[in-house]
């Protein structure tokens, strides 16, 4: 062997992994298996559509024992299509956590959640849940919403 010294080529930068199946792709399945259990499920029942929910309790009965085998197929290909649904979700979750996106928590005023600040009246803590001003008096049974003290600002930072 020669003692003439080889350099080897530099290594191009390695990309980092994408984080699951392109959601392009996801998408286009959903939508292929929904669309397919929409169209198929009527074609096979004949061009009848599903019944109201609010129809009569005959109707539906009719429709169900009338087009079961449809009813089948259509449901298997919904329930088909709510797994790439499930993936793309979670694709798109997981790449938007390594962009650092933190949707759709946002800083919490104080450490704990469940404990209000001190500078809060103990009875408008004891009212609800509900931290801000504006939040729904349907579970609430003391005084209007405008008494609620405002949270303390808040800086975001994204």
């Amino acid at each position: 062997m020669s003692a003439e010294t080889r350099t080897l080529p530099a290594e191009a930068p390695r990309k980092e992994a994408q984080g699951g199946p392109p959601p392009g792709v996801l998408a286009v399945v959903f939508t292929g298996l929904f669309l397919a259990g929409l169209v198929l499920g009527t074609v096979l029942a004949d061009g009848a559509p599903f019944p109201s929910p609010f129809g009569g309790t005959g109707e539906i009965v009719a429709y169900f024992r009338a087009h079961s085998g449809a009813v089948r197929v259509s449901g298997a290909l919904q329930f088909a299509a709510s797994i790439p649904l499930a993936v793309y979700a979670a694709t798109v979750s997981a790449r938007l956590h390594r962009l650092g996106v933190r949707a759709p928590a946002r800083p919490s005023p104080w450490p704990a959640a469940s404990s209000p600040p001190d500078s809060w009246p103990a009875a408008a803590w004891s009212a609800g849940p509900c931290p801000v001003r504006r939040c729904s008096t349907s579970r609430r049974s003391s005084g209007p919403s405008s008494t609620w003290p405002s949270p303390p600002a808040v800086r975001a930072t994204w």
